[in-house]
């Protein structure tokens, strides 16, 4: 693993080199359990939460993540929690990409507080020395 973030005490979201972005369920003296992986095409590098919000019970409902993906740029990406009476699941979606880059996209993060929902982020790339600004939704 490349990148870990926690979102609850049993809930973590991790990357790898291997490109993909997990949702894992931490168990106590147990092995993870994969809730959901998607293959962003670059190495999951860094994870910043954008937004998130919860249900009464406390569940995480629908997060928002920035995700710089090494070699592939950088990806807005959705994780949605979908509950039904006998089980919950999660799904993955790449909301938006951002491929200007021509080398490793180490850093990423945007710009809080935006009243119209669209964020300004900002992301680097390495060894060509990139800064670029772009919006979400574009």
């Amino acid at each position: 693993m490349t990148a870990i973030l926690p979102l609850s005490e049993s809930l973590v979201v991790t990357g790898s080199y291997d490109d993909h972005l997990r949702i894992l369920q931490t168990n106590q003296g147990g092995r993870p359990q994969i809730l959901a992986e998607q293959n962003l095409g670059g190495g999951v590098w860094r994870i910043k939460i954008i937004e998130g919000r919860t249900v009464a019970s406390g569940d995480l409902e629908r997060i928002i993540l920035l995700v710089s993906c090494m070699y592939a740029g950088a990806r807005v990406v959705e994780l949605a929690q979908e509950v039904d009476a006998e089980q919950s699941t999660w799904k993955i979606r790449v909301l938006a990409a951002f491929d200007e880059h021509k080398s490793m996209n180490y850093g990423s993060d945007f710009q809080p507080g935006s009243s119209t929902g669209q964020k300004t982020i900002v992301s680097t790339s390495f060894y060509d020395r990139l800064l670029c600004v772009w919006q979400y939704p574009p």
